[in-house]
C-alpha cells in the first residue's frame, strides 16, 4: 500500500471523534443532485445534511466516487451534450468544476495516484484540480471495457475487455501514463467480466461475470510478467454471479452471491478453491465488507432489510438481518476506524426517500433522516 494512503488512514483514525461525512447522488425532478450528510458516532445519528448542487444537464447518472483523501466528490453522468464529469471540492472552500469527456463514461475508480474514468472504449486519468484529462488508454479495435478497478500493491489500473477473438482479457495499466504493463487472456468463459476485486496479500485479482457461475482467480506478477489464470471456480450449479465481495480484512476470503438461485460461495483466495457453499434467501446488491465487524453488509433488491453476512476461515456462513421500514436500494460504510455502521438509502412506507443508520454488530436500526430526493448512490472515501 502506498505511504500516502497509510498516512491518510492514520490521520483519519486520529480524527475519529469528529462527525463522519458521506455523500450521495439523488434525483430532483428531471435533474441530478449531490448531497453531504454527517453522522455523529457518539449520538449514533445523522445530524446534518446539505446539498452540494443540482444539475439539469447531467444526463443519466452513472457513478459516484469520493477520493481517498476525502477532499473531492466526483460524479459521472451519461450526457453527450454537456459536461459529464462533475467535481465538487468538499475540503475547505467549496468549489465545483466540470469536464466533458469525448465519450459517455461508465466506470470510475480513485486511488492515491489519481482518478480514473472509463467509457466503453477508453480510460482517462483525470486531473481533478485542473478538471482536465492527463492520460488516456484506448482499447483495441473491437474491444469493449466492461469493468475497471485499482490494484494498490502493484500500482496498476486493471481493465476488463470483452468482444475480442479468444474471449475476455484483463489489461493492467500503469496509473501515471496508462501504458499497458501486461494483459492476460481469460478464455471464452466468462465472456464479459462485470466485477474485479484485487487481493493485495496474495498478488492476485478475482473476477466474475453476471451471466456465468464461474469465478476466476488470476495471479499478478508485474516484474516477470508471469501472470496467468490460477483457477476457474464453479461457484453455483445454476445461475450467474450476482455480486462479489471480499470477506476478510486481508482479502484472503471472498463471497460470490448468486443473482438468481440465492446461493453463496465462499472462496479461499490463497488456495484458489471453494471453501464452502450455502443456500441463502438473498439477492444481494452492493455488498460491502466492514473490517471492524468482520462482516459483509448488503441490501437485497427492493427488500426491507439489511443483511449481515459472516464468512469464517473454516468456510461456514452465517446470515443475520436488520428489518427496515421500507425497501432499500444501496448502502455505504460510515466510520473510518471502527467501521461497524452503514448508511442505507431507500423509501419509507409513504414512498418518501429516506436514509437509515444501521449498526451491523448490535443488529439494530439506530436513526433515520429524510433524503433530498431519490438516492441513486452513496459513497465515502473508505470505498471498501
Amino acid at each position: 500500500m502506498k505511504l500516502a494512503h497509510v498516512i491518510a488512514t492514520v490521520l483519519a483514525l486520529a480524527a475519529g471523534l469528529r462527525a463522519e461525512k458521506l455523500y450521495y447522488a439523488y434525483t430532483s425532478g428531471t435533474s441530478t443532485g449531490l448531497a453531504e450528510i454527517e453522522v455523529d458516532r457518539a449520538k449514533a445519528s445523522i445530524v446534518a445534511q446539505r446539498s452540494l448542487g443540482v444539475r439539469a444537464d447531467f444526463g443519466e447518472f452513472a457513478a459516484l466516487r469520493v477520493t481517498p483523501d476525502g477532499k473531492r466528490v466526483v460524479a459521472i453522468g451519461r450526457s453527450a451534450d454537456a459536461e459529464n464529469v462533475w467535481i465538487v471540492e468538499v475540503a475547505g472552500e467549496r468549489r465545483t468544476k466540470t469536464l466533458k469527456l469525448p465519450a459517455l463514461p461508465n466506470f470510475i475508480t480513485a486511488t492515491d495516484e489519481g482518478t480514473f474514468i472509463a467509457s466503453e472504449r477508453s480510460v482517462w486519468r483525470v486531473d481533478l484540480l485542473r478538471a482536465t484529462t492527463a492520460a488516456v488508454y484506448t482499447a483495441p479495435q473491437g474491444a469493449r471495457i466492461t469493468a475497471l478497478a485499482a490494484e494498490f500493491e502493484h500500482e496498476t489500473i486493471t481493465v476488463a475487455l470483452a468482444g475480442l477473438e479468444g474471449g475476455a482479457r484483463l489489461v493492467a495499466l500503469r496509473p501515471g501514463d496508462l501504458h499497458v504493463r501486461f494483459d492476460i487472456a481469460l478464455g471464452k468463459e466468462p465472456a464479459e467480466i462485470a466485477w474485479i476485486a484485487a487481493s493485495e496479500e496474495d498478488d492476485c485479482v478475482i473476477v466474475a461475470d453476471r451471466g456465468c457461475s464461474r469465478v476466476l482467480v488470476v495471479s499478478l506478477d508485474v516484474d516477470d510478467k508471469a501472470s496467468a489464470v490460477r483457477a476457474r471456480l464453479e461457484c453455483f450449479a445454476e445461475g450467474g454471479v450476482g455480486a462479489l465481495c471480499f470477506a476478510d480484512a486481508d482479502a484472503r476470503r471472498a463471497c460470490a452471491f448468486d443473482g438468481s438461485e440465492h446461493g453463496c460461495a465462499v472462496i479461499d483466495v490463497r488456495a484458489a478453491a471453494i471453501a464452502a457453499r450455502m443456500d441463502t434467501p438473498l439477492r444481494l446488491a452492493t455488498p460491502v465488507y466492514l473490517p471492524a465487524a468482520d462482516v459483509i453488509a448488503a441490501v437485497g433488491r427492493n427488500e426491507r432489510a439489511v443483511h449481515v453476512v459472516s464468512a469464517t476461515s473454516e468456510g461456514s456462513v452465517r446470515v443475520s438481518s436488520v428489518a427496515l421500514p421500507g425497501p432499500a436500494n444501496c448502502l455505504a460504510p460510515v466510520e473510518r476506524s471502527e467501521c461497524i455502521r452503514v448508511v442505507v438509502a431507500g423509501r419509507d412506507l409513504e414512498q418518501a426517500p429516506i436514509l437509515w443508520l444501521v449498526d451491523t454488530v448490535e443488529l439494530k436500526l439506530e436513526h433515520s433522516w429524510p433524503a433530498l430526493g431519490g438516492v441513486l448512490a452513496l459513497a465515502t472515501e473508505l470505498d471498501l
